[in-house]
């Protein structure tokens, strides 16, 4: 039921956090594609933009392809929430954009994903760009906004970038909304690798 996916999240985000603070936080580093994790994505951010009648479109550079090496749970979980915010504080009408692209290391470096998620939604002020990052912390209550969760997912973005020495950053829609940008160096896997069953579970632990 809604009730008890609401209630789940809940306590995979305390636990999350509980992760971080114990210093007991660990990512997973396994053969996958790339766009198994974009379809898990979009399917449910499709479904959340059509029930809020929100245009949205997901896609990939077509160079990024083939098998990484890296932790698909947490790229799904960072994807997935980054998206879903950005449906739900865009009102009816308005579009969802996510795309992904890849540039190519140098110097030996393994290669940066780039992925950006662009909203035509109510936008975030100033003093709130920084602090939205901060744990329990919501946007201060105005026209088209709802209060809702308990403000740690951002929290937990952030966390899960940092941890795979990733940036994210966000910044104003010229068009109006937001723009949030997530860069993180991702390696290809082995040659002849093969990428590992993926579970339900995997988007979350």
């Amino acid at each position: 039921s809604t009730n008890a996916n609401a209630l789940l999240h809940r306590v995979n985000a305390v636990l999350d956090v509980a992760s971080f603070a114990g210093g007991s936080f660990t990512l997973r580093h396994q053969p996958f594609a790339f766009d198994e994790v974009l379809a898990t994505v979009g399917a449910v951010c499709r479904s959340f933009a059509a029930e809020k009648r929100v245009a949205f479109s997901l896609a990939r550079d077509a160079t990024v392809d083939g098998i990484f090496a890296g932790d698909p749970g947490r790229i799904e979980q960072v994807l997935s929430n980054l998206a879903s915010n950005a449906v739900k504080f865009t009102p009816p009408g308005g579009a969802v954009d996510v795309r992904i692209e890849l540039l190519a290391g140098i110097g030996g470096r393994d290669p940066t994903i780039v992925c950006t998620v662009t909203d035509t939604g109510i936008g975030i002020p100033d003093d709130d760009k920084q602090r939205i990052f901060d744990p329990f912390h919501q946007l201060s209550a105005g026209e088209g906004r709802r209060q809702e969760g308990v403000g740690l997912g951002l929290y937990i973005v952030r966390n899960v970038s940092e941890q795979m020495g990733g940036t994210l950053e966000v910044t104003d829609n010229p068009m109006g909304g937001s723009v949030f940008t997530w860069r993180f160096s991702l390696p290809h896997a082995a040659p002849g690798a093969r990428r590992a069953p993926r579970s339900l579970t995997d988007c979350r632990r």
